[in-house]
């Protein structure tokens, strides 16, 4: 009878670590891709911004001109929404937080949930892919 308490309270001691354990790990500080650099073959503002607007559109974020050298684009995945900004020119281009909604953007401690940074890391990816692709 002794063994099978033990068996239960390890049980619940386990669930309540693993509880604990993935809350913590769903909200982190908000990445940000600042200064970009871009691949040597690359020379113009707009190769820069093409490829930004191809790599979005791979991933299923929907691109926006905001004025001659800034992009904005909006990540919509379930109930969960993202918008960034993207500055570029023609030596680097920068991925930056505008707002979110259903993430858990603290604004105060800059934390989000962590799928956020792995959609901007997805996307930092895509852009360079089709940079290199020049």
């Amino acid at each position: 009878m002794m063994r099978f308490n033990l068996k239960k309270v390890a049980l619940v001691f386990s669930a309540m670590l693993l509880a604990v354990t993935l809350t913590g790990c769903k909200s982190k500080p908000v990445k940000n891709i600042d200064g970009q650099a871009l691949p040597s073959a690359v020379t113009s503002a707009t190769q820069v911004k093409d490829a930004i607007i191809r790599a979005g559109r791979t991933l299923g974020w929907v691109v926006k001109e905001k004025d001659a050298q800034t992009l904005e684009a909006t990540l919509i995945l379930r109930k969960h929404v993202a918008n960034i900004t993207i500055p570029y020119s023609d030596t680097s281009y920068s991925l930056l937080y505008k707002t979110s909604e259903n993430l858990g953007y603290d604004a105060e401690e800059k934390t989000i949930h962590s799928n956020y940074n792995g959609w901007i890391s997805n996307l930092d990816r895509q852009v360079q892919l089709q940079l290199s692709a020049m």
